[in-house]
């Protein structure tokens, strides 16, 4: 049998091989934490002020101006909350660095922790509820699912992902 011609790599070589498949293995699982929950909470406070200011609305496009209007100023909060997260995730070089479970959730525009899909299914409930109820409790309605659910899910979010 002939003898091999190169020599195997040395053991701790082989450890540091390891180690770092491991560790982009482990970086490939892990679940994406970039949801801003405060941003969250914000965008259900912004719900909870305008519910009743659409209740008082007295013709159809004032009570859709209030709440599109309510989506553009909760867009704020949210937005800003997850710019300052996504600034703390910056190198010293002043480049994004994008987790790998990041990036996949960017790709993939799949829901990242389990609070975001139970929070859809929140939504999915209240608007069944919603098809029973009276046409006039329309803004609690809204109120419970653009103001309360976010908020829950919100807070939520920030105490497990800090943020």
């Amino acid at each position: 049998m002939p003898a091999p011609t190169s020599e195997p790599p040395a053991l701790h070589d082989r450890a540091l091989q390891d180690l770092s498949f491991i560790r982009r293995t482990m970086e490939g699982v892990a679940s994406f934490t970039d949801v801003p929950g405060w941003g969250l909470v914000g965008v259900g406070a912004t719900a909870l002020v305008a519910a009743p200011m659409a209740y008082r609305q007295s013709d159809p496009g004032g009570w859709l101006t209030v709440w599109l209007a309510a989506a553009v100023v909760g867009a704020s909060p949210g937005g800003a909350a997850m710019y300052a997260k996504m600034r703390r995730r910056m190198g010293h070089g002043g480049t994004l660095r994008l987790s790998v479970p990041a990036r996949k959730f960017l790709l993939s525009f799949w829901p990242a922790t389990r609070a975001v899909p139970m929070m859809g299914f929140g939504f999915v409930a209240l608007g069944v509820l919603a098809l029973f109820v009276p046409a006039a409790n329309g803004d609690p309605m809204m109120a419970l699912g653009f103001g309360v659910l976010h908020m829950i899910f919100g807070a939520r979010i920030a105490r497990r992902h800090v943020g």
